[in-house]
Formats: C-alpha cells, structure tokens, sequence
C-alpha cells in the first residue's frame, strides 16, 4: 500500500455549527451580497448576508414552531435549484434537523423508496410536483405532509413563502418570544446543533454531517485563495453535494459573494462575470465543452468569442475555473485554456467526501499547469486538500477526511510524489 499524508494541517474553523457562521456573516458583513442569483428566466435577485439569514431564520421559527420539528428529524426537498431551497436548508440546518435533497427529475419509484428510507416527516415540494408525493402521504407513516414551494397561495397546501414572511427574522433571539426563554435550546444544551449533526442525508444512504460539509468548504476555498472581497460564478446544483459545497458553502464560510445561477444559460455566462466582477466560477465539464461551442459560433459570426462585445481586457480580475476531473475531457480542458486562457483547476468530487478533496494547484505556471493538465499520459486530479489524506491500494483510494473519518472510492488511482510541488498528485487513467 502506498500511503500520503497531507503537509497542510487541518483547516482551522472557527465555528461551532452553521448556524454560527450564519451569525458571523450577519454581524460582521450585513450589507454585503451573498447570493446573486439569476433565475431559470434570466430575473436577478440580490440577497445581502443579513438578508438572507433573516429569512433563514423565518424559516427555522416555522420548522420549530410550526411544524414541531426537533433536532434530528429529518426533511426532504423535492424542489427547484433556487434560492427558496437554499432557505429550507439552512433553515433546517439552524435547528439541528437534516435533509434529504431530491432532484425534480427522479423517477417516482427513487422518490418513494428515497423518502421512505429517510424517514423525512414533510415534504417540501415543488407547486407543479404536489401530485406526484400526495399517494407518498397516505403511503407512508412518518410522512405528515407537504409544504407547497412557489405558486400561488391556495387552500390545500401551506405555502411555502406565504407561511413564512410572518415569522420572527431572529432564532434564539432577545424578540423571539418563548423560545427566549427556552434553555434547552442555548449553546451548549444537548438540543443545540454541533458539528456532529447529521445535515444531510442522501437517496444513496449517505448521511453528511454539519461539520464534514463545513471542513469540506473551508478547504476548498483554502485551496483556491477564495476570500472574502471576491465572487464566484456557479451554475452548481446544490441538490448534490458538490454543488451545495463549492456552490454555496465555500463562499459563506469565508464571507464571500456567489452569483448563482439556476441553470447555466451560457450564452450570457461571461457577461455576468464582467457585470458582477467575479474573480473565478465552478463549474461542470458540460458547462465548459458547452462554452468552447458557443465561442466557436461567435466568432464565426463576427464576434468576440465571450460575446456582448467583451474583451479580456473586461475580465483582467477573472483568474480561475474548478471543475470536477472525472468528468472532463482532456479535448475538452485543452480547447478551453487555449480559447480562454484561464486555467481549469481540477479536482476529484464525490458526495462521499463531501465535494473536493483534491484541487490542482492553482500558483503553477502556466507552463506547468499545462503540463499536468493536458501532456500526461493519465488524468491529474491535484493535490490534496488541507487536512486531506490518501492511501492506494487495489481496492481503490482510501481518504482519511479533515474530520478524521475514513471512506473509500473504488477509483483505479495512483499517488505519485512530485519534485516541483513537495508533494504528491493523485491520477486517474485516462
């Protein structure tokens, strides 16, 4: 067995649970943006940190309140990928409670099987996806209901924004009624979310914890120097793990801005990075293979190849693009950085390790980035993360997590040191 341990210690976090940094960003960056999100429409909505964490906390006060959830429960979203599910998570991750985050496009034997495993108690649910859970109701003893997300306020569902708009902006707050006086609830009393709170569990089984998905985005924007005066473009689907971390976490934990957007429209991707003064995007491979194509369009139509008449003078502060390697073509990568110039940090995602847990080093030259990215005979995955460690073997990789916790990939992967970097790469074969 070939064994690598990480020289980087484990991330410091100076959080005890997410409600925490939740509170941080509040206090210390209120008027700051979040999330700028751009929906499915192209419509665009600034939410500013105290903003957002005041209808975080709405959210929680009817999860607590209103439907009677306690630490431990858990709940499931069967919603689009937008801002009104980025509130029920963390929303639910406030009180303690973990979610089950479904896709809109899972069949509906996934749908039952995945609801009845978890043991959710409500549902939220997309307006145009009710039908689909009502037999789900009746079927299944754990699950009381649904609340009804997006659409228009009726009387056979609790809906989702209607409910909460009248409820208290703080938890645990000096104004938030009896919960005030509630000890139980403080700091410190075993009914107060910590680390170790399960946060997420997963149609696969999997079950992720406050503290794994937040050591996971804290070493991720370690690794890319993602602090917070910059912005990040996403098209993640914080349905998956990925995408909730890279997407959404990373940037919250260091406070800073992510422009989100529902679906990747493309064609308008690099105006918004020049409108929002981003500094690097995460992105999937499709994204990047569905760019180089519209580039090639542009210019065969007389364009520039990002469009809209920009210019790379217009995006002197873009640096970078993550991607997840396992998905990305090296035709692909190399089309990109070519076109572009910007080079493609790669790094091997799965839900297991909670996103990233290797990134390919972004202060290389651009010599040499292209040469781990694109000359090899196998596919470079980076370095590993900070508090990250890895051992091979023929079953496949074996990462120790920042955490401590030990999961294996069945990955055919090789760790070879390397000279220039004082440390070792994974590969994948190509």
């Amino acid at each position: 067995m070939q064994a690598v341990t990480q020289a980087p210690s484990k991330p410091l976090l100076p959080f005890r649970n997410i409600r925490d940094v939740l509170a941080l960003h509040a206090k210390t960056s209120a008027s700051k943006s979040y999330i700028l999100f751009y929906d499915r429409d192209g419509e665009r909505m600034d939410l500013a940190y105290a903003e957002f964490v005041a209808r975080v906390h709405q959210v929680a006060n009817f999860l607590y309140d209103d439907l009677k959830l306690k630490r431990g429960d858990r709940i499931a979203t069967l919603t689009r990928n937008d801002v009104d599910t980025a509130l029920i998570l963390f929303g639910a991750w406030v009180i303690g409670l973990s979610v089950m985050p479904l896709s809109l496009d899972c069949s509906d034997d996934v749908l039952e099987e995945s609801l009845k495993a978890s043991g959710a108690m409500v549902c939220f649910t997309d307006t145009q996806s009710l039908e689909r859970v009502n037999p789900l109701v009746q079927a299944l003893p754990n699950l009381m209901g649904q609340v009804e997300v997006g659409g228009e306020p009726g009387t056979d569902y609790v809906n989702f924004l209607e409910v909460i708009r009248s409820r208290p902006t703080t938890f645990l707050g000096d104004d938030s009624g009896a919960k005030a006086a509630d000890l139980s609830l403080r700091e410190g009393n075993e009914r107060t979310a910590t680390f170790s709170d399960e946060a997420l569990y997963l149609p696969t089984g999997q079950a992720l914890t406050q503290g794994e998905l937040l050591y996971a985005a804290k070493a991720l924007a370690e690794a890319q120097a993602l602090t917070g005066n910059q912005r990040q473009v996403t098209t993640a689907t914080i349905q998956e793990v990925e995408g909730l971390v890279a997407g959404l976490i990373a940037p919250l934990v260091v406070g800073a801005s992510v422009v989100w957007c529902e679906s990747p429209q493309l064609p308008e991707f690099w105006a918004r990075v020049v409108r929002e003064k981003a500094n690097l995007a995460h992105l999937s491979a499709g994204d990047l293979q569905g760019l180089v194509a519209h580039s090639q369009y542009l210019q065969s139509d007389g364009e520039t190849l990002y469009g809209h008449g920009i210019n790379r003078t217009n995006l002197a502060r873009f640096r970078h693009v993550i991607c997840n390697g396992r998905q990305l073509e090296k035709a692909v990568s190399q089309q990109f950085e070519t076109l572009y110039g910007f080079p493609i940090l790669v790094g091997l995602s799965d839900p297991v390790l909670g996103g990233f847990a290797t990134l390919l080093p972004m202060m290389l030259s651009w010599e040499a980035h292209q040469d781990y990215l694109h000359v090899q005979d196998e596919r470079c995955m980076g370095v590993l993360l900070p508090g990250y460690q890895a051992a091979v073997d023929q079953q496949g990789v074996m990462f120790t997590l920042p955490h401590g916790e030990q999961v294996r990939l069945a990955l055919r992967a090789r760790l070879i040191p390397d000279d220039l970097l004082g440390r070792s790469l994974l590969y994948l074969p190509d």
